[in-house]
């Protein structure tokens, strides 16, 4: 059987660190010298891509270059540009930021757009006669794609033809990738334990963790969550975690039951395992409420099992 999930490609734009000048300096065209001005487009377009299965290869934009014309006939002049990659650049903002970013590889991606023609540094942008604007369009490779990575493309651009006058605004453009399941998002968390009263783990309480939860996709069906280990409270109503512990929730991309929850992390002499609770039929993913009800089981050597019981709401992408 051929499954469907989402894979969802957040865009963002960076603002430049280089200008080709100060924007009242570019703004020379209210006077017909028959020249363009080129752009990056400010915004980038988020893209949602059903992949099926996942080894389909899938076309999204990751930005576009746009021109501004001071008149008819300077739009109908052809004009190119230069784009330069920048890897440093990507390496600058991780380091600033303290983020993992990778150059998006060229084995994963073939481009899609004409108008872009690749070279040794980055891609050469021609516009033809009329031509008001270009995509800057790849086909991602979902089989090669590894959602343990995440990536980004950064360019700057340059004109080069002689009908451009210059570049307006932002001369570079930093997009990040990321890909998502249905099920990623910020959620909010009620949690209830039952079990472990004895050992000082609150007992039949519900508790409202502060803040959103990230549930992370860790495959086309798993989410992990973006902290260390199972969350808990005290009997006294304190924050607390398990160690040793990294639970994975399985879904069915069909029914979006939750199937089963693991542990990721290795046994460090407890062996703590995390199991699906059976004796509750309802665990699953609730697309029209954009909930999540897990109910499972956590056991340990030498101690009885810890009943957990999580409700997760969707507040907002990750």
């Amino acid at each position: 059987m051929k499954y469907k999930f989402l894979i969802s490609i957040t865009l963002f734009t960076v603002l430049a660190i280089m200008m080709t000048s100060c924007i009242k300096d570019n703004l020379k065209y209210t006077q017909d010298e028959g020249k363009t001005f080129l752009k990056f487009h400010e915004s980038a377009p988020d893209n949602v891509l059903y992949f099926t299965p996942f080894s389909t290869m899938q076309t999204v934009s990751l930005f576009s270059v746009r021109r501004d014309a001071n008149s008819s006939s300077s739009l109908k002049m052809p004009v190119s540009a230069t784009l330069t990659s920048l890897p440093d650049y990507i390496d600058r903002y991780n380091t600033d930021n303290g983020t993992t970013f990778e150059l998006l590889p060229d084995s994963i991606y073939t481009l899609s757009n004409p108008s872009f023609v690749k070279t040794a540094t980055g891609y050469t942008l021609n516009l033809k006669e009329g031509d008001f604007a270009s995509e800057f369009d790849i086909a991602l490779n979902g089989a090669k794609w590894d959602v343990s990575h995440t990536y980004a493309a950064a360019f700057s651009m340059a004109a080069t033809g002689n009908n451009l006058s210059t570049i307006m605004g932002l001369d570079t453009m930093l997009v990040f990738l990321s890909v998502k399941n249905k099920y990623d998002g910020a959620y909010s968390l009620r949690i209830k334990t039952v079990g472990w009263g004895a050992y000082g783990i609150a007992d039949g309480v519900t508790h409202d963790v502060d803040g959103n939860i990230g549930m992370i996709t860790s495959g086309p069906n798993t989410l992990t969550w973006d902290v260390p280990n199972q969350i808990a409270f005290t009997a006294a109503g304190g924050a607390t975690g398990f160690g040793a512990t990294a639970p994975q929730f399985i879904f069915d991309l069909a029914t979006d039951k939750l199937t089963d929850v693991i542990n990721l992390v290795p046994n460090d002499g407890r062996n703590r395992k995390f199991r699906i609770n059976s004796s509750i039929s309802d665990s699953r993913y609730d697309a029209a409420k954009k909930m999540i009800f897990a109910a499972y089981i956590m056991s340990q050597n030498g101690r009885p099992d810890q009943f957990i019981y999580d409700t997760l709401t969707y507040k907002q992408p990750r």
